[in-house]
């Protein structure tokens, strides 16, 4: 694993008919930023709120900074390493890079090798998965004080997987089933390569 500051670098991609899966990150930004706020925080909440009172839902946001900070850092840690976990090689490779995007300070956690599209898509959901909806399903077993975080912890992280969701639709969208992804590319192997497996 390795850690950026800035944008990943450019893959030496060398597959046959490659593409980016995406070319403009600034509108791809604005339009999680959409989905996250006016369509996913809502849903979360009234998801939330068919079971728990506003009193638990904002339990997190009622927290003093120096207890709500931490918490949320917590969650963007949290929320970067359930993606690396899912990369190849559990994230050890050196293909996997973790880093801060100078541009809005974001987090992400990105894989430079080849993976499966199958493994691409399982990787971009694995954390809407384990810190959103698995938190809804916890709750109703867990002490008070535990409660009290995991329904504010869980829309944030809904809102904040906005982009790993549209991200999805586009790999699944625009990647062929047998394509092979390498960094930001999608294509194919040459047909007469035969030293080379099928990435998982």
């Amino acid at each position: 694993m390795r850690f950026k500051y800035g944008m990943p670098p450019e893959v030496d991609c060398r597959l046959n008919n490659k593409s980016k899966l995406v070319v403009d990150y600034p509108r791809l930004h604005i339009k999680a930023l959409m989905l996250g706020l006016l369509i996913l925080g809502p849903s979360l909440y009234l998801m939330w709120r068919s079971m728990w009172s506003n009193d638990v839902i904002l339990g997190t946001l009622k927290q003093p900074p120096e207890v709500f900070i931490p918490s949320l850092l917590l969650l963007i840690i949290l929320h970067e390493f359930v993606h690396l976990l899912l990369h190849p090689r559990a994230g050890l490779s050196r293909d996997s890079l973790v880093g801060i995007l100078p541009k809005g300070f974001m987090a992400y956690a990105s894989y430079q090798g080849e993976q499966s599209r199958q493994r691409l898509i399982a990787t971009l959901l694995a954390p809407l998965a384990a810190l959103t909806f698995l938190p809804f399903l916890f709750a109703s077993f867990a002490p008070p004080v535990i409660v009290t975080f995991l329904p504010g912890l869980s829309i944030l992280n809904g809102v904040a997987s906005a982009g790993d969701i549209l991200l999805t639709f586009m790999a699944i969208r625009m990647i062929p089933h047998d394509a092979i992804c390498h960094g930001e590319y999608f294509g194919f192997r040459a047909t007469n390569d035969h030293n080379s497996s099928t990435p998982t």
